[in-house]
């Protein structure tokens, strides 16, 4: 029997927790539940009113009960996207936050709540626990349109820079790590060289399975060059310390299934 999620914003087909059926990943965030266990899905920090954060189901997060909280024409920031895993690696930050409700109202991409970062490049989440052995990284996203030849990493490091963005491609042909230029990667479960693929300001799903171990710590800023991160909108990030190349079309299958970014 398959377990159903409702989005209150549109009716969809039921779908299955992701992580029920493909478990192991390191690391999991979304505003959607991806496991049967999930009960809070992010923390939020309000511009105004006390007490100043609160924890919110992906149910409140879309029927408007995070809207009514954060209050008429203020925002909301994140301050814990939290880890659905099961291994209590939530992504925090107690400054530069990226936003999930902009002037009173949740931020949505193509109908679906999303994490606003700002076009200055500067908002990350820091994982609890940094990962040096990421084999597989699924990502849904999309780059304001303004921003396609900022430095935007899919992801980012403490020390390595394994995911350095092109000038305006995907991933740097030099700079980011063999492992993650060389994998088995695609846009939307086509395979794609994303060193060779310029950015796009549309709704993508970005799966890369890499030949060795990446390090990621964050999502998403380069080291100490903390104007090089995402400039858009982020909806859902999956780590698997794992080669997933046997459940890749699957997991993107479950992906396409909630947000309905390809055909």
């Amino acid at each position: 029997m398959s377990l159903i999620y409702i989005n209150p914003y549109t009716f969809a087909a039921a779908e299955t927790f992701l992580l029920d059926t493909y478990s192991g990943a390191a690391a999991a965030y979304s505003l959607r539940n991806l496991s049967s266990s999930t009960t809070n899905v992010v923390r939020v920090k309000r511009s105004s009113g006390s007490p100043s954060e609160a924890d919110f189901t992906a149910l409140q997060v879309a029927n408007g009960d995070l809207e009514t909280w954060v209050g008429a024409g203020n925002d909301g920031s994140v301050a814990i996207w939290y880890d659905q895993s099961g291994n209590g690696n939530d992504a925090f930050n107690s400054v530069n936050q990226p936003k999930i409700v902009i002037s009173g109202a949740v931020s949505q991409l193509n109908t679906k709540p999303c994490i606003t970062y700002s076009n200055d490049g500067t908002n990350t989440l820091n994982f609890s626990t940094r990962l040096t052995t990421v084999r597989s990284v699924f990502e849904v996203l999309k780059i304001d349109s303004n921003q396609l030849s900022a430095s935007n990493f899919l992801l980012g490091d403490t020390t390595n820079y394994d995911y350095h963005g092109g000038g305006s491609t995907w991933l740097d042909p030099s700079f980011a790590a063999a492992v993650v230029r060389n994998g088995s990667n695609r846009i939307n479960n086509t395979i794609t060289n994303l060193t060779t693929t310029n950015r796009a300001s549309s709704q993508l799903l970005i799966s890369m399975i890499h030949t060795g171990n990446a390090a990621a710590s964050r999502i998403s800023a380069d080291r100490n060059e903390f104007a090089r991160s995402i400039r858009g909108l982020v909806q859902e990030v999956i780590i698997y310390t794992t080669d997933q190349t046997s459940n890749v079309a699957g997991i993107n299958g479950n992906i396409n299934a909630h947000y309905g970014i390809y055909t």
